[in-house]
């Protein structure tokens, strides 16, 4: 049955395929975005859960630090 349905979808046009495919894809995943944001949120929660701390010495005065942008090294 999927096999008519895939050979069938080659011939609609790319706009038609796009819109069948966000289809299917909100009807196999419909909570995704909402499960990462959930788990995202849990992981933060329970890695902050007592407070922000240094990863190498465990101080709860920390700052956030800004990565610098990469730049070329003159030798």
């Amino acid at each position: 049955m999927w096999k008519g349905v895939y050979e069938e979808f080659s011939e609609l046009t790319k706009s038609e395929q796009l819109a069948l495919f966000n289809a299917m894809k909100q009807d196999l995943f419909p909570d995704e975005p909402d499960n990462i944001t959930k788990l995202l949120k849990s992981i933060c929660e329970a890695r902050f859960a007592s407070g922000m701390a240094c990863v190498h010495c465990g101080s709860l005065s920390v700052a956030k630090r800004e990565i610098p942008h990469k730049t070329t090294l003159s030798l």
